[in-house]
């Protein structure tokens, strides 16, 4: 997009009349390329809602006048090059934003769900122990948080409503028994207040029943 050095009179030619899109799209960019000035006031509040529709509108006409063209197929070339330039890269920007808007949450959500794989495993492995228990007593144990020595460790922790009461009004049955069980294996997967969720019972069944 280089200028040449011949000097060509004020005045816009018919011929090279028409919307600067280049200006319009990549504004100061454009202006210090084409020596339009006036361009950088898109950095002022306000007045830069309105510069680039000028821009579209005259920026052609103030380019004539600041650059130095070989001739007016010369310039309605360059322009071209900027307006091609333009679209490309703010439809790519505009592309590039709308796949983020699709794929940011799905990324999210299989994010979430590669997270509860380790509150899946710690209730697999606190279900295990406590059949074995099962097995030699004929009782489950009361006892099972010696059974999870690492609890405070990792996103979750295992509670029932004894270790935590407010557990009660999303798990009711979140309880254990001599011949049953339920746990609740609780997280929080990000910064805000929501909780996420897993149970398991005697069953084996584990289900995600509050979704960070």
């Amino acid at each position: 997009m280089n200028q040449t050095i011949q000097d060509n009179s004020n005045k816009l030619p018919e011929n090279a009349r028409g919307l600067c899109w280049g200006a319009f799209f990549l504004t100061f960019i454009w202006g210090i390329f084409n020596r339009v000035w006036i361009s950088l006031l898109i950095f002022i509040p306000i007045v830069n809602i309105v510069m680039g529709f000028v821009l579209l509108f005259k920026g052609r006409e103030w380019a004539w006048e600041k650059g130095k063209w070989q001739n007016v197929e010369h310039f309605n070339k360059v322009q071209r090059y900027w307006s091609i330039a333009g679209f490309i890269i703010v439809g790519g920007s505009f592309i590039l934003g709308l796949a983020a808007s699709i794929m940011i949450p799905y990324f999210s959500t299989y994010q979430k769900k590669a997270m509860r794989t380790e509150a899946k495993l710690h209730l697999v492995r606190l279900n295990t122990s406590m059949e074995s228990q099962m097995v030699e007593t004929g009782n489950y144990t009361h006892d099972w948080q010696n059974l999870v020595p690492n609890n405070s460790q990792g996103r979750y922790r295992i509670e029932t409503i004894e270790t935590m009461p407010e557990l009660a009004d999303i798990c009711p049955d979140c309880t254990v028994s001599n011949t049953s069980f339920k746990f609740a294996a609780v997280g929080n997967l990000d910064s805000d207040s929501d909780l996420d969720i897993v149970t398991i019972n005697q069953e084996g069944e584990i289900e995600v029943i509050l979704e960070d």
